[in-house]
């Protein structure tokens, strides 16, 4: 597969919004990403994401009689039918920290959690800078204004979501619980990507940028 060669596969940890972060790009191939192993590190952890419940009964046997027989079968079903979506879904979980999804062998998603490397676009360190900074640099590199609920940041004409990202900053809610910091991530997207919840646009507002 060939991508547009750009000084971004040099620095492993530069965004492009709409493409990929450093040498990744959305629509590679598993074998091309293998090739990125220096600045990813080694796969620790690998879930085939069509493969199925498993043996459901006896991951939640732990549970004892707070699980009855009917909410195993429900559990059953409903993970059954996200299987069924997300068949050809592939979960890599990277060293470096990136979590990253493939869909019928392409990379379809690139997420960064908050504690993972270093991403950065024009200048701006995406987690490190003021939470509203960071979204406007996504903003311009995209040409698109971005919606808030007040969590959450999306953008009508780009499927990138950032993931609880203005929580705890200036003007917005604090985290409930350390667990909502520790997952604020940053996703990128192929479009077309199989099993995304759709946005909930009428929850969400237009987000005031600074000028």
């Amino acid at each position: 597969m060939d991508h547009p060669s750009d000084d971004h596969s040099h620095d492993p940890w530069a965004v492009r919004p709409r493409t990929g972060i450093g040498g990744l790009h959305l629509g590679m191939t598993r074998a091309e990403v293998a090739a990125q192993a220096g600045p990813l590190g080694p796969i620790t952890y690998e879930n085939d994401l069509g493969a199925g419940p498993g043996d459901l009964a006896a991951l939640l046997q732990s549970f004892g009689d707070l699980i009855s027989e009917e909410d195993i079968a429900a559990t059953r079903g409903a993970m059954a039918e996200a299987a069924q979506l997300q068949q050809g879904m592939v979960l890599e979980h990277r060293r470096c920290g990136l979590v990253l999804t493939f869909q019928d062998g392409r990379l379809a998603e690139i997420m960064v959690p908050r504690d993972g490397p270093p991403i950065h676009m024009d200048g701006v360190a995406l987690f490190a800078a003021p939470r509203i900074e960071a979204v406007a640099a996504l903003s311009r590199a995209l040409g698109d204004p971005p919606y808030c609920d007040g969590e959450h940041v999306a953008f009508q004409n780009a499927p990138l979501w950032l993931h609880g990202f203005m929580l705890g900053a200036p003007g917005f809610a604090p985290h409930p619980d350390r667990e909502s910091a520790k997952e604020v991530s940053i996703a990128l997207r192929a479009p077309g990507m199989r099993g995304v919840a759709e946005v909930e646009w009428e929850r969400f507002r237009p987000l005031p940028l600074p000028a």
